[in-house]
C-alpha cells in the first residue's frame, strides 16, 4: 500500500506540474449566446472574445479585468434594416442614401433574400461615408467598453460573385460610383478604424483582391475548415432526458485536406500582413455516449444515449492549428457554447522547431510538428506511430489524460477514434506535452 501511495502522490504532483507548466490564456473565442456565469469564466480563459451582440457592462468589465478584450460583430459590406429596430446610425444612413447606399431604391431586389422582412442595404463606402461610420464605431466601442470589431463577410462583394442574383448590386455600385474603386475604399475604411487603435478581425479577408484587406487586420478567420455541424453522420436515438429523436455527430476532415487549406489560407494572408493572426472557427455537436440503460418506447426497446463534448473533435482542430501555425476555436450550433467547453485550448506547446512533416502510419499517413514544450499529431484512425523522443522520457497525452513513457528512444503511440453513429470512425488530432 505504501508503494502504491508514493506513486499515485508522484502521479498527482506531475499532473499539478503539468497544469502550472503547460497551460496558459488561449487566443480567439466566439460566443454569439446569452452567457451565464459558468460561461463567462470559460471564456476569461482567452485573450478576445467575440459576441454576436454588445453584452451587458457588468459582464463586460468583469472579463476585461481578467484581461479579455471584447468584439462585437458587424456586417462589413451592408446592414440590415428591420421595423422598430432603426437606431441612431441608421436613421443617418437613411438620411444619406443616395451617397451612402448602392442599392438604395425601394424597388431593389434584396439580396438575403427579404429575410426576416428587412431591408438590407449595402455601402457605397464613399468619403462621407467612412468618416461617418469611422466615428460611429469609435463611439460604440468608448460607450460599451469594447475593443474592436468582427466584420463578416469581409471580402466584399468577391464573396457574393458566383450568385447572379447579386449581379446588380455590382452594376449599380459601378453606375453610381463608378469612378471609385470599391475595394481601395473599403481599405481606406479599415485603414481609418486601424489608425484609430481598433482591433480588427476579418472574415475571410483573404479572399479580397490580392488579400488586400488583410493589410490593417489584426486576425482572419475561415470557418469549418477542420470540423463542422453541417453532418451527415445522424442516427434516431433516445436521448436521456430529452427523449426520441434523431441526432447528427460532428464531421471531421481529413487530415491532408484540413492542413492543405489551413496552410494556403494563412500564407495568403500573411503576405499582405505578417503580423496578422490566422483564426480557425470551427463547429462541433456533442457525441453521444451509449448507456447502461434501455427504455421501452412506441413498442420498441431503445438503448439510452447521452450527450457529452466532443473532444475528439476539439482536439483535432487543435492540433491541425498547431500544425499550419493558426489559432483554433470550435463552437457548437448557433455559434454558441453548448458542448464545446474545454480546457484544450489552453495548451501551450511553446515555439515550433520546424514546419511539420508527414511520418508513416500503417498503410496511411499522419503528420506530426514538434516545439519547445511538446509535440501535435494527426492522423488516420487507428494508425500506430513512434514518435521520435529527442531524449526526454515520457510525454504527456492531454486527449486521453495519461502519461507515456519512452521506449528505445521512442514514443509508441495510438490514434484511436472513438465510434460515430453507424460504427465511423473519424481523424484524430492529439497534443502531447513534455516534463
Amino acid at each position: 500500500m505504501l508503494v502504491k501511495g508514493r506513486t499515485l502522490f508522484f502521479a498527482m504532483l506531475l499532473l499539478i506540474k503539468l497544469s502550472f507548466f503547460a497551460y496558459a490564456k488561449g487566443g480567439v473565442a466566439f460566443d454569439y449566446s446569452n452567457p451565464d456565469k459558468n460561461y463567462i469564466e470559460f471564456l476569461s480563459n482567452f485573450s478576445v472574445v467575440v459576441t454576436g451582440k454588445i453584452w451587458k457592462r457588468s459582464m463586460v468589465e468583469s472579463l476585461k479585468k481578467r484581461g479579455v478584450k471584447l468584439v462585437f460583430y458587424d456586417w462589413l459590406p451592408a446592414d440590415y434594416f428591420c421595423k422598430g429596430s432603426v437606431d441612431e446610425w441608421h436613421r443617418a444612413v437613411l438620411k444619406h442614401l443616395n451617397s451612402w447606399v448602392i442599392d438604395s431604391s425601394p424597388e431593389d431586389p434584396d439580396p438575403m433574400g427579404k429575410r426576416y422582412g428587412c431591408k438590407d442595404y449595402f455601402f457605397s463606402f464613399t468619403d462621407s461615408f467612412i468618416e461617418a461610420r469611422v466615428k460611429h464605431i469609435l463611439a460604440t466601442l468608448k460607450k460599451t467598453g469594447y475593443s474592436g470589431v468582427f466584420f463578416d463577410w469581409a471580402s466584399g462583394f468577391k464573396a457574393f460573385q458566383d450568385d447572379k442574383s447579386f449581379v446588380f448590386l455590382v452594376r449599380e455600385y459601378e453606375r453610381k460610383f463608378g469612378e471609385k474603386s470599391y475595394d481601395l475604399q473599403v481599405l481606406k475604411f479599415l485603414k481609418a478604424l486601424k489608425n484609430k487603435g481598433v482591433l480588427i478581425i476579418l472574415n475571410r479577408g483573404f479572399r479580397s483582391k490580392n488579400a488586400m484587406f488583410d493589410r490593417y487586420a489584426d486576425f482572419d478567420v475561415a470557418e469549418s475548415v477542420f470540423t463542422t455541424d453541417e453532418s451527415s453522420v445522424c442516427s434516431e436515438v433516445f436521448i436521456k432526458d430529452y427523449g426520441l429523436g434523431k441526432v447528427c455527430e460532428t464531421e471531421i476532415e481529413k487530415p491532408e485536406v484540413a492542413i492543405h487549406y489551413g496552410k494556403r489560407f494563412i500564407e495568403q494572408a500573411e503576405r499582405v500582413n505578417p503580423a496578422i493572426e490566422f483564426v480557425f472557427l470551427n463547429y462541433a455537436l456533442p457525441f453521444y455516449v451509449k448507456t447502461n440503460g434501455t427504455v421501452y418506447f412506441k413498442g420498441k426497446d431503445f438503448n439510452i444515449y447521452r450527450p457529452k463534448v466532443d473532444r475528439q473533435a476539439l482536439f483535432f482542430s487543435e492540433a491541425v492549428a498547431y500544425l499550419v501555425g493558426g489559432i483554433n476555436f470550435v463552437c457548437g450550433r448557433d455559434v454558441g457554447l453548448s458542448f464545446v467547453e474545454d480546457r484544450v485550448y489552453s495548451i501551450k506547446l511553446g515555439k515550433p522547431l520546424g514546419e511539420y512533416k508527414a511520418i508513416s502510419c500503417g498503410k496511411g499517413k499522419a503528420y506530426v510538428r514538434f516545439f519547445t514544450n511538446g509535440f501535435s499529431v494527426v492522423g488516420s484512425p487507428e494508425c500506430f506511430l513512434k514518435i521520435r523522443a529527442f531524449g526526454h522520457n515520457r510525454v504527456y497525452d492531454a486527449l486521453n489524460g495519461k502519461i507515456i513513457e519512452t521506449r528505445k528512444g521512442f514514443f509508441h503511440i495510438r490514434l484511436h477514434s472513438q465510434t460515430y453513429f453507424g460504427g465511423l470512425l473519424q481523424p484524430v488530432g492529439d497534443i502531447f506535452l513534455y516534463k
